[in-house]
């Protein structure tokens, strides 16, 4: 829209840096999938070797090339279930994301909040934290309003996974 507003509509200029642009997207985005799905085999990887994980021995183990096979196959199984379950909807795996974020965007908050009040820190004013508790309740409202509009299975799919790994995370301690 920029581009047409800047060059007039049909402009060649336009389209072909239209083009260009689209094309940087398309490649951020699949370096971005790149990344995460390299890094989570070997996040799972460290989790085990550290004992968090149920069968922490056979997901800690590499194969002949240094690879965490089994972790990569547990990666794959969730994929293909995820795939399986939403036939490749994005929208509960943003919505997901989203929850996931927020959540850890608000326990940061409430760590520098009890750091406030422990006095632990003075270089905050808490109006910050205060403003940011309430962004968090805003934020967290709009994830439950939005698991209400187009329903509730990413929310289950989130809750299922996080009590799974609390329950990992437990029994290993």
């Amino acid at each position: 829209t920029l581009l047409g507003k800047l060059f007039g509509i049909g402009h060649p200029f336009a389209n072909t840096l239209g083009g260009l642009l689209y094309i940087a997207v398309a490649c951020s985005a699949l370096g971005g999938c790149y990344g995460i799905m390299f890094s989570n085999n070997w996040n799972l990887h460290m989790l085990a070797k550290n004992g968090h994980l149920f069968f922490s021995k056979f997901f800690s183990t590499l194969n002949k090339n240094h690879v965490p096979f089994a972790c990569i196959i547990a990666e794959g199984v969730l994929g293909i279930s995820y795939l399986a379950i939403t036939g490749g909807n994005q929208l509960p795996l943003q919505q997901i994301s989203g929850l996931g974020s927020v959540l850890t965007y608000t326990f940061s908050i409430v760590a520098l909040v009890l750091a406030i009040a422990r006095k632990k820190t003075d270089t905050v004013s808490i109006w910050i934290p205060c403003l940011a508790i309430i962004n968090c309740f805003f934020l967290m409202g709009m994830c439950v309003r939005n698991f209400f509009i187009s329903g509730m299975i990413p929310l289950i799919a989130f809750a299922s996974l996080l009590g799974f790994g609390i329950l990992m995370f437990w029994k290993s301690k």
